[in-house]
């Protein structure tokens, strides 16, 4: 059972004047509202995800080739003529899940099917859906209560379809407590400890740490330089530039970094180019003479103005940037200054060097623009304005500052020198910088891939050692090392075995991988919940709670005018919901062009303008993210068009979306949503979407899913359902109370788009 606030409920005053009739529905709506999915039963230890083993023919008769991966669902889509894997010689034509799917309680469940090609659905070895000679998987019978066992249930599902065509599934279940809906990935989990599966796993691993490692920076892939379109993305990867870096960052931590560089962040891609560090008094760590040559260089570069003359910063400037850290989600990715751990278990990156590695008077464009000096930032775009910009800032500079020792060499660092160890160990491979409108010259050259693969099983040479990398010979008085990017043992397994045996894949990538990748090393998860898995900022919350600022009672939004003023459950003041959209059906819900533009940052408008917190911009990533989100659950990467509205249907979901008034049915959406250019009515706690833009946002068979339980699509949300268990709503008198009919005339209103016209 679900408890309802009836001060929750505001979209039920057109249903009844009296107060008792409609907390009275609002009850009985509740007992018929299950509760959201257990993702396994408590003795479940098994990770989440199926095993996917996707099978293509090899060329010249050789036998057929497979490679096995992790997969979230039973769903698919690969477009014509492509791989479906970058481990495979040619497209899959077969695809197998193995797994379990799990239940918190034993009951009987109905699948059905999306897709075409040939089709069975195996569960604790019984064969419960086939296709047998039908191709259009839709035409498919549903099977009938399939009973399933509390905990989980073996599962195979195999799909075939021919080589080079269009594959695309999905599988789908329904039950006497929630409508037809894909399977989530909450339910499925697999046996680990599969053979082919952690070799597949292990090989990318090894791709992706060469591709973010930027690897191809310094080692030629020859016939790969020319490979176009579907090339994994991550190798068009830049690294900061640093012609102004002088103007930009301070001496000092250039140094340190240089020198070691996990040192301020676990999980920096930075290799350490310099020769061992200096002892210092106690055996501590400093940075070399070498370190310390180039930093006094790129402190050079740039056009360094007079420090600004700048006031103290307010207690109001700095209180606002404290809240703003906070509200934005800061606190996801990064740790306050006063943070006491350098390296955070959950990759945290740590601002306690901030005020030593940044020009105070470069932050506020950095935080503006982050992508300026470095296309593939991790740090996204969230439009900060000069003001805000400023105000962070402020803030940051008021935190104590973690100590840098020591903040001046023990030498004379050199600028010459330094600018000659820039050109000569390999900085240019990665960082560009001009000098008089002209690119520095590197004179760095690094053994092709060719070469690197034959001597991969070599332990003792090359980036992979883990140890003070050696000089190998002199150039003039310029020492040659390796980098030294300090893997793990199971890290430079990963990479050799990958290069022993995969490098040709870095010639193709899929949108699917790429959307998994990127989804983690991006931090999505920093501020979006998804598979039932809390996001980092609510578990991280409690620290910067004390810097959000409470609005006065005056500009708290009031609650709605028709709750008797003696009534004591009505709040005394009140705040609109602050919740973030989680991503687990993200796929299946947004249209993959939309959700390129909201991504890229290129929307003309705010989605959620009630919300605090921004939804930042990943320019060089929005592409193939949307297309893998899409594709990850069985649609395709390109969502076609919906047809023109009919209009007499539009007419009765116009009617419907607003109140009850003179004995015309209406669900008061109109309370909560905006409708084009006219606000919501009575917003209480939770706000709802424009409609304006629901056409251009949402799938029909999302949007069709989410009116008949919402709470079944996002477990929390505060939208009400208003279909009953029978199929039907209230307002008998509007197409026989059939709630898909009449949700079907909104959406027919919906399509209307920017068009749309309020009740």
């Amino acid at each position: 059972m679900v408890a309802v606030n009836p001060n929750d409920c505001r979209c039920t005053s057109h249903f009844n004047s009296s107060r008792g009739v409609r907390l009275a529905w609002f009850l009985f709506a509740a007992l018929l509202t299950n509760a959201p999915l257990r993702a396994v039963d408590e003795e479940q230890t098994l990770p989440r995800g199926l095993m996917l083993t996707l099978t293509s023919t090899a060329p010249d008769d050789a036998a057929d080739a497979k490679d096995t991966q992790w997969a979230r669902m039973v769903a698919l889509h690969i477009p014509k003529g492509q791989r479906g894997s970058p481990f495979l010689p040619g497209p899959a034509h077969h695809a197998r899940w193995d797994g379990f799917i799990n239940v918190g309680l034993r009951g009987r469940y109905t699948f059905s099917v999306e897709g075409r090609g040939r089709f069975t659905l195996t569960i604790n070895g019984n064969r419960v859906l086939e296709s047998g000679d039908e191709t259009d998987l839709a035409k498919l019978p549903p099977v009938e209560k399939v009973r399933l066992n509390k905990g989980g249930n073996a599962i195979v599902v195999e799909y075939e379809w021919q080589p080079g065509e269009e594959a695309s599934l999905r599988l789908y279940w329904q039950s006497d407590e929630f409508p037809r809906e894909p399977v989530p990935p909450m339910a499925f989990t697999h046996d680990p400890k599969n053979e082919f599966l952690a070799l597949g796993m292990k090989l990318r691993e090894g791709r992706e740490l060469f591709a973010t490692m930027r690897c191809v920076k310094c080692h030629t892939t020859g016939d790969l330089d020319k490979a176009v379109g579907a090339r994994m993305p991550e190798l068009a990867s830049d690294a900061p530039t640093l012609t102004d870096a002088g103007v930009r960052l301070g001496m000092p931590w250039m140094a340190h970094w240089i020198q070691n560089p996990k040192h301020f962040r676990a999980d920096a891609t930075m290799p350490r180019l310099t020769g061992p560090p200096m002892r210092g008094v106690g055996g501590g760590e400093l940075p070399s003479a070498e370190a310390w040559h180039i930093a006094a260089y790129l402190d050079s570069l740039g056009q360094k103005a007079p420090p600004a003359k700048r006031p103290p910063d307010s207690k109001e400037t700095i209180a606002a940037g404290g809240h703003l850290f906070a509200s934005l989600g800061c606190i996801g990715c990064h740790t306050l200054p006063t943070h006491s751990d350098e390296k955070t278990i959950d990759s945290r990156v740590p601002l306690k060097w901030v005020r030593h590695k940044w020009q105070r008077d470069a932050v506020p464009a950095f935080l503006m623009n982050p992508q300026a000096h470095y296309a593939w930032n991790r740090m996204p775009n969230f439009r900060l304005t000069e003001d805000e910009a400023r105000q962070i800032t402020a803030f940051l500079w008021s935190q104590p500052a973690a100590a840098i020792k020591p903040e001046q060499p023990s030498i004379t660092p050199d600028a010459k020198r330094g600018g000659e160890l820039v050109q000569s160990l390999g900085c240019l491979n990665c960082h560009e910088i001009k000098v008089k409108d002209a690119k520095l010259e590197n004179k760095r050259e690094h053994p092709p891939l060719a070469v690197v693969v034959q001597k991969v099983r070599d332990q003792a040479r090359g980036c992979l050692v883990d140890r003070e990398p050696p000089a190998r010979h002199l150039e003039g008085a310029v020492p040659v090392r390796a980098p030294l990017f300090e893997f793990a043992q199971h890290q430079s397994d990963a990479i050799r075995a990958f290069l022993a045996t995969q490098v040709t894949s870095l010639d193709r990538d899929t949108p699917v991988e790429f959307a998994s990748r990127q989804l983690r090393l991006a931090q999505c998860n920093a501020c979006h919940k998804r598979d039932g898995d809390n996001d980092r900022w609510s578990n991280h919350e409690g620290e910067v709670a004390s810097l959000i600022i409470k609005p006065a009672a005056e500009e708290m939004p009031k609650p709605a005018d028709d709750f008797d003023d003696d009534d004591p459950s009505k709040p005394k003041e009140a705040q609109i919901d602050q919740s973030r959209p989680e991503l687990t059906h993200i796929g299946e819900k947004l249209r993959p062009q939309w959700m390129e533009q909201f991504i890229a940052g290129k929307l003309d408008y705010k989605l959620r303008p009630w919300i605090t917190a921004r939804m930042p911009a990943f320019p060089a990533r929005a592409h193939w993210l949307a297309q893998g989100f899409a594709m990850e659950h069985g649609f395709a990467p390109v969502a076609g068009n919906d047809p023109e509205p009919d209009l007499e249907m539009a007419a009765i979901g116009k009617q419907l979306v607003g109140r009850s008034i003179d004995g015309k049915a209406g669900f008061a959406c109109v309370q909560c949503h905006a409708i084009g250019k006219k606000p919501a009515e009575n917003v209480f706690e939770a706000q709802g979407i424009n409609f304006a833009y629901s056409k251009e946002r949402l799938r029909p068979e999302y949007y069709m899913r989410w009116m008949l339980k919402p709470a079944r699509a996002q477990p929390g949300t505060r939208m009400p359902a208003f279909a009953l268990e029978d199929g039907t709503t209230p307002f008998t008198e509007v197409l026989g109370g059939d709630a898909r009919k009449q949700f079907d005339t909104i959406w027919q209103y919906l399509l209307l788009g920017r068009e749309i016209t309020p009740p």
